[in-house]
């Protein structure tokens, strides 16, 4: 979903470069069991309906507790930010159903796909699941891509959700990750499905 990574990557670029400093910082210690405690989601409708892919589609954004939002409206601190940047649902949902989300190309409901990165305009572009770890010092910031695993939602009144997951990125490592509180819906679905470089290369690539 580029719409929203697009947003992400320039969001990032510009909190992380203006947070450096002269004072060196300490670096940000990674969880392996990381505790989000806030985030939002995204629904775009059959956005892919353009590949056959006619199943509804939403991004969850997940951060730890050192990430918030300043009065800028920026992502400022340290932490983890999760991005599962294509979630599929039943054409009949405009949120996440509870159940268990596995790993699949075909974009199935209760399905997701997992992290690749591929190039567009000659620049490395994230797609699918990751996580950025965001540090003060941009050079030690990076991305990780997850490439196994699953996440079991259950609901918990309207807007209330507990997210569990249990991933391995490409760096085989494993991630267990936990999520419960409320979650905000954005509806994107009036943004038309056009063509997608990502989309088009993971298909391209798992023919």
């Amino acid at each position: 979903m580029k719409v929203n990574n697009f947003i992400a990557c320039v969001l990032l670029l510009v909190l992380l470069a203006s947070c450096k400093t002269d004072t060196p910082n300490p670096p940000y210690v990674y969880e392996n069991e990381p505790e989000f405690t806030w985030g939002y989601a995204q629904f775009y409708g059959n956005y892919y309906s353009n590949y056959n892919l006619n199943n509804n589609v939403l991004t969850v954004n997940l951060f730890t507790d050192g990430l918030s939002v300043n009065e800028n409206n920026e992502l400022v601190g340290t932490g983890q930010y999760l991005i599962l940047e294509d979630v599929f649902v039943a054409p009949q949902d405009s949120v996440l159903t509870a159940g268990t989300y596995t790993i699949s190309a075909g974009g199935e409901p209760l399905t997701f796909f997992s992290g690749i990165k591929y190039e567009e305009n000659n620049q490395e572009v994230p797609s699918g699941a990751y996580i950025y770890y965001i540090e003060q010092d941009v050079s030690k910031s990076k991305i990780v891509y997850i490439k196994d695993g699953t996440f079991t939602v259950s609901r918990q009144g309207i807007s209330g959700y507990s997210i569990d997951c249990r991933f391995v990125t490409n760096e085989k490592t494993e991630i267990k990750g936990r999520f419960n509180a409320n979650l905000i819906f954005f509806d994107e679905s009036a943004i038309p499905p056009a063509p997608n470089s990502a989309i088009r290369h993971r298909i391209k690539i798992r023919r």
